[in-house]
């Protein structure tokens, strides 16, 4: 810190008012160095709470097209289908990582469609284009396989569900006798199955 000198002489007099002038300049520069830092803290601090706070993106990549995704109510897990292999895939954290549901045998359930229950967020239905399908009763972690007596009826809407009991939904099917007639002349029938116990053990 500058030292301010006085001297009787009056001849010294600019003296001393110089030597005042950069003790000021001093306290001044310390205190702008002072207000320079604490506005940088600031501003890095905004700048990492704007960091944590945007948004978070993930990237994963499917064969083919993703289709019929959807949540579970009022939770993070997420189902969605690859449209031309048939995989299923399910993920626990909003999409941000991917697993293949192995319960369900893609291979052999072409053209399978998920259907979320509208009034229970643990279940969904998986319908296989023919006689085997699949339930879910944990949000997808595990499924359970069923079967039904004839393919599932795709000109209606498939599947009805019970507002209050899980257990309990309809199935719309359609079998066609193809051995008798040719398919233009194939007599078909269709039935409603009603299941008390998600056609488990049933």
């Amino acid at each position: 810190m500058p030292q301010v000198l006085t001297y009787t002489n009056n001849n010294h007099y600019p003296f001393c008012v110089h030597a005042l002038l950069r003790c000021h300049w001093v306290i001044m520069s310390r205190a702008l160095r002072a207000i320079l830092l604490l506005g940088l803290c600031l501003c890095l601090q905004f700048a990492t709470a704007a960091k944590s706070n945007g948004p978070l993106v993930s990237e994963t990549r499917f064969d083919s097209v993703p289709v019929n995704l959807f949540y579970f109510d009022d939770s993070h897990v997420v189902i969605v289908e690859d449209f031309w292999t048939g995989k299923v895939f399910r993920s626990a954290d909003s999409g941000s990582t991917w697993t293949n549901v192995t319960d369900i045998d893609y291979k052999s359930s072409s053209g399978t469609k998920i259907t979320p229950h509208p009034y229970n967020n643990k279940v969904a239905v998986a319908l296989g284009e023919e006689k085997t399908h699949w339930i879910t009763k944990d949000q997808g972690a595990s499924w359970q396989k069923f079967y039904t007596e004839h393919p599932t009826a795709w000109l209606a809407q498939p599947l009805s569900f019970h507002a209050s009991d899980a257990d309990k939904f309809i199935i719309n099917t359609m079998g066609c006798d193809l051995d008798r007639a040719p398919c233009a002349n194939a007599v078909c029938t269709c039935s409603s199955v009603v299941t008390y116990r998600s056609f488990i053990n049933s």
